[in-house]
């Protein structure tokens, strides 16, 4: 349909629409409906062209979200593991937002490792998985487990990620659960070591 034909349909309907009536806040027009469906709950009351918040900004975005959701997922389908920018394999089928949250819950009563393991038999024994906005490293082999935490590696994984708690509550993570690791987190642990956990101490 051209550009010159719809128009003309767009300000006739400007014309002709109305708003239903006691709009609420936050929910909008929904309490209308009462469990029907929604073009004929508010279409009884109103003509058949009527103006709801629900069916212009929020359904849109409903159904804009869902399709992308869908082409994203039929991406990811096609292929077997993506590589991420590090160049760890990672599980298709992620979604926007959740990533592959819902990947680990959709196996009914099948435990946890056993998804990861199933996971390890298609990626690989190293893989990365995306947990909302972050991104987590599972290792599924003894021997990386045994390179990540030897002498050259582990000083990368002592570090504690930075808690909105540890900032606020305890002084900029200056407590030593929360402090990062580093000069000021030796001198914390040799303290409380020495003249909190010792043997006397204890006693």
């Amino acid at each position: 349909m051209a550009k010159t034909q719809i128009k003309p349909l767009l300000r006739k309907s400007k014309e002709t629409s109305t708003e239903p009536p006691g709009a609420l806040p936050i929910i909008g027009d929904l309490h209308l409906l009462k469990g029907q469906i929604p073009a004929g709950a508010i279409a009884d009351k109103q003509v058949p062209i009527f103006k709801s918040r629900q069916t212009s900004t929020h359904c849109f975005l409903l159904l804009y979200a869902s399709f992308k959701m869908r082409t994203s997922q039929t991406k990811n389908s096609k292929k077997k593991a993506n590589v991420d920018k590090y160049g760890v394999p990672e599980p298709s089928r992620a979604l926007p937002i959740i990533g592959h949250l819902h990947l680990l819950g959709s196996h009914g009563q099948t435990p946890v490792f056993r998804v990861l393991g199933a996971m390890a038999d298609k990626c690989g024994p190293i893989y990365s998985l995306t947990m909302g906005k972050h991104r987590i490293l599972v290792l599924s082999s003894w021997e990386l487990v045994k390179e990540c935490f030897s002498a050259t590696n582990d000083r990368i994984f002592a570090n504690r990620p930075s808690l909105a708690v540890g900032k606020y509550l305890f002084y900029d993570n200056a407590a030593f659960a929360f402090s990062p690791y580093g000069q000021y987190w030796r001198d914390v642990r040799k303290f409380a070591t020495l003249n909190l956990l010792s043997s006397q101490r204890v006693e």
